[in-house]
């Protein structure tokens, strides 16, 4: 398991999972770090399905969905 205090990364079978904790926020550097922890991971195995996880007790708003894609 790749992580940070941010978010967690692991590869359980050919998926890749990614989770934010509850109240993460990510900045374009942690942006960064995280898609470069993704390749990183993913770059000698195959991954068929990825599943972003967002711990949150509100809904996410449009631009929040947006900077998760």
């Amino acid at each position: 398991m790749e992580s940070s205090e941010r978010w967690t990364l692991r590869v359980d079978d050919e998926m890749l999972v990614i989770e934010f904790p509850h109240g993460t926020g990510l900045s374009p550097d942690d942006g960064e770090a995280l898609l470069d922890r993704w390749r990183t991971v993913t770059a000698d195995r195959p991954i068929d399905a990825v599943v972003i996880v967002v711990r949150t007790s509100r809904p996410c708003s449009d631009a929040g969905r947006r900077a998760l894609r």
